[in-house]
């Protein structure tokens, strides 16, 4: 088999005016977002115990202003948060209305660290707080975000560092997700009861605005948690909270030549009772960044209930409910199509996906089975990993860096020694080079994080997001979300 390296680079995100950057942060900085409010600000609800609300309001107050970065030789890389408001990066205030808050009863707290197991305690916390969000809703205008604040007591209680992954609620840079090694999850939980209401969440652990306040690590090598700087705090979850209200921080560049595409990922999970019934689910996002969460049908399985997929008729409904929803928000049918799926194409599945893009008269798709693990490792001489962006080409397959050193900040920014993707194109005409470039725009379109280097592809990792949320729910659910109810 020959071997044929090439390099995708660092490709540039779109920001307001049309402004072209590989950072997130400086994008914003130097061009502002893509879409935002009219009114000038977003306005934001709080629930939590009294000290959580005291405590991230005037922490939210202090982001007014600026928050420097950590000290480093690294300037691209640790830079400070210039503050929020018209001339912030994202050209908008942050508010929380008296009339948006809710306090969790002190009661409540100690029904909740009294549970006689953790699983009863997370049944408990989540049912509160989800009444309290829906108590905020019935106010004449509720809140475009609200934020669900823990203090480091209910985070021990309710969180289990075994079943913690890479998200808004883990705050500490570089921490590794782990299996998961329980069946039950607050946030999942809580997620997946409050898609009943109306407005996004963002979990705000007590870490975030209190710096003296550490969390326990249970299980773990490690005591306590570590957590990121103040700055990057800051960046990240003022990120979140403006694409969850709605708006487009930045999102993947076009030009006039390139084709309307839909991205779409599917994935697997066990239902909620871990018995042997899975559910796929699709993640759908368009160049603009606008995601929509389908639940499909449940799949088939091979030998002793392993390795899922859709029948062909399962494979046709899914993927015409999500052309039909791109349709909805586009006025007409995307021009290509690309699938992610994180196992290979049975013929079955195959068949579906094409006699659904025939029917929208779609000629164009691409279907990708993205491997995240491989044996396959690239190494360059020095102190430093291959480059973010490195490719080698494996006959109709390639491998892709999505981690790596990266020239903008001059260093390799994580703890472990990265691992390639390793995609198989499985259907399509594009070119490997097209195919890893996109992958490399996808992996930075998590509005959660103003770190560019994702390690997988957007429609991967919202596709697995969803589905810890989704398999809490009743498997027969057909209704379309935003994804920012998942994030």
């Amino acid at each position: 088999m020959m071997f044929e390296p090439f390099d995708v680079g660092e490709p540039l995100l779109e920001f307001g005016g049309g402004g072209r950057h590989v950072d997130v942060r400086f994008g914003l900085m130097n061009h502002g977002p893509v879409t935002g409010p009219d009114h000038g600000s977003i306005r934001l609800g709080i629930v939590g115990t009294g000290a959580a609300i005291a405590g991230l309001k005037n922490w939210l107050e202090q982001c007014e202003t600026e928050i420097p970065g950590r000290k480093s030789r690294l300037t691209n890389l640790a830079i400070a948060f210039p503050g929020i408001g018209a001339e912030s990066p994202f050209r908008c205030g942050f508010r929380v209305a008296d009339d948006d808050t809710r306090r969790i009863p002190p009661l409540a707290i100690e029904r909740i660290q009294q549970a006689k197991t953790m699983e009863a305690a997370i049944d408990l916390a989540a049912d509160v707080f989800v009444s309290e969000i829906e108590a905020i809703e019935e106010s004449s205008s509720r809140p475009d975000v609200i934020l669900v604040a823990l203090t480091a007591d209910l985070i021990e209680r309710l969180v289990n560092d075994t079943s913690v992954g890479d998200g808004e609620d883990v705050p500490d840079a570089g921490l590794q997700p782990r299996r998961r090694k329980t069946g039950v999850d607050f946030r999942d939980i809580l997620k997946a009861r409050a898609l009943r209401c109306h407005t996004p969440l963002q979990i705000v652990w007590e870490t975030t605005w209190n710096d003296d306040r550490t969390i326990k690590r249970k299980l773990a090598t490690r005591s306590v948690r570590t957590n990121q700087d103040e700055a990057t705090r800051a960046w990240n979850l003022f990120s979140g909270l403006f694409y969850k209200a709605g708006y487009t921080p930045w999102r993947l560049p076009r030009t006039d030549t390139q084709l309307d595409t839909s991205y779409i990922g599917i994935s697997f999970f066990e239902t909620g009772d871990r018995g042997s019934i899975q559910t796929s689910c699709a993640q759908m996002f368009d160049e603009r960044g606008q995601g929509q969460i389908l639940q499909g049908a449940r799949p088939r399985t091979d030998h002793k209930g392993r390795n899922p997929y859709l029948a062909e008729s399962d494979a046709y409904n899914l993927l015409s409910r999500s052309l039909e929803q791109f349709r909805k928000h586009h006025r007409q049918a995307p021009a290509r199509v690309v699938l992610h799926k994180t196992s290979p194409f049975r013929d079955e599945e195959r068949s579906g996906f094409k006699q659904a893009l025939a029917e929208e008269r779609i000629d164009d798709a691409d279907f990708l089975w993205i491997k995240r693990n491989t044996s396959i490792r690239l190494h360059r001489s020095g102190r430093y990993p291959v480059l973010r962006g490195t490719s080698v080409k494996l006959g109709s397959e390639f491998v892709l860096m999505t981690k790596g050193s990266v020239p903008f900040y001059q260093t390799y920014p994580a703890e472990y020694a990265p691992r390639p993707l390793h995609v198989v194109h499985d259907y399509g005409s594009a070119s490997a080079e097209e195919l890893a470039r996109e992958i490399m725009l996808l992996t930075n379109m998590n509005w959660n994080t103003t770190q560019f280097d994702g390690g997988q592809p957007i429609t991967i990792t919202a596709s697995k997001e969803v589905a810890r949320i989704l398999r809490h729910m009743n498997s027969d659910n057909q209704r379309t979300y935003r994804y920012a109810y998942f994030t």
